[in-house]
């Protein structure tokens, strides 16, 4: 008998019925989907399951034989198996890291299953998602290899890092998911006095102040040192000595403050610090310093020069006492 494989309204899944109502779905085909039968005779029929994903699919496939009234249900499923791939770690913390330091760090890409796979790493327009850099960001893994993706991170501002990266995988169902976490810090510094004392100082004299800034950090810093409060008064009192510069790291820096007192009072200001790129004001040393004017006396309450000549020159002697 001439039989033929039909599409029909209770066909679930992708299966499309063409003009001719033959079998067509996107995953399963039929082969061949027509023909004659002998009597008595078999034939055989081949079904190719082409998944596209992960998931289950399920058709159903009518056997329509000429002079037949009914025709006959094949019921079609099968459930589709992706690339099963995994990472040898899916979460890493950074801990803290100084601004626009380089770190490298690498993970597996492992293809575990027995077919090849896909994969592509998802873009992740975040705050500090562009300061990593993939390599490389797509490519192909044979069945039972893997791939070792090279990462660099380095920042440029300072901040909490919570980012979680996705890495597709052609055919899987599930996305791949890689979270780094961390903080981004400045520069670590400290200065090897606890304050600046200059005690007594007479009026309208020089007076210095000699210590280091030191970097204990993995970093170069650059630095600008200020006192806020200097220039209140007619004219400046405060020379910073240098008041910028950079310094290697786990170096050191000499500092000079000079201080011309123009004001008798009691000064109670700060040398603050400024670093590049981080901020303002991040550390300050406190400057304390006491302008007095001496006391002088007079050896002499008046001077009496008596009787003198016209003409003739005399001279008495008074002293200054401080």
């Amino acid at each position: 008998r001439r039989a033929s494989a039909m599409g029909g309204p209770a066909a679930a899944g992708a299966g499309a019925v063409g003009q001719n109502f033959l079998f067509e779905d996107e995953v399963f085909t039929i082969d061949p989907l027509q023909g004659t039968i002998p009597a008595k005779g078999t034939r055989e029929f081949t079904i190719t399951f082409n998944p596209q994903l992960a998931t289950s699919y399920f058709s159903t496939a009518y056997l329509d034989i000429q002079g037949m009234h009914d025709r006959l249900p094949l019921a079609i499923k099968g459930a589709g198996l992706g690339p099963q791939c995994g990472l040898s770690f899916d979460s890493l913390d950074l801990g803290d890291i100084f601004i626009n330091s380089v770190h490298q760090y690498e993970v597996v890409l492992e293809n575990r299953g027995s077919i090849e796979a896909k994969y592509a790493l998802m873009p992740q327009q975040t705050l500090f998602g562009p300061k990593f850099k993939f390599s490389p960001q797509s490519g192909t893994i044979a069945a039972g290899s893997t791939q070792t993706l090279s990462i660099s991170f380095c920042s440029d501002i300072i901040g909490i890092v919570s980012e979680t990266f996705k890495i597709h995988v052609q055919g899987s169902r599930d996305e791949l998911e890689l979270h780094f976490k961390g903080r981004v810090i400045g520069p670590t510094f400290h200065f090897d006095v606890e304050e600046i004392d200059y005690g007594n100082v007479s009026y309208n004299f020089w007076h210095n102040k000699t210590f280091h800034l030191i970097n204990t950090s993995e970093i170069p810093m650059r630095f600008h040192l200020r006192v806020p409060e200097d220039g209140q008064h007619a004219r400046k009192e405060f020379d910073v000595i240098p008041a910028t510069g950079s310094i290697l790291p786990h170096g050191k820096q000499k500092i000079q403050v000079d201080f011309l007192s123009n004001t008798v009072q009691e000064y109670n200001a700060h040398l603050v610090v400024d670093i590049d790129e981080v901020g303002d004001n991040l550390d300050s040393l406190p400057i304390k310093a006491t302008c007095i004017v001496p006391d002088i006396v007079v050896s002499r309450d008046a001077l009496d020069f008596g009787h003198c000549f016209v003409g003739y020159p005399y001279s008495l002697d008074v002293e200054l006492r401080n």
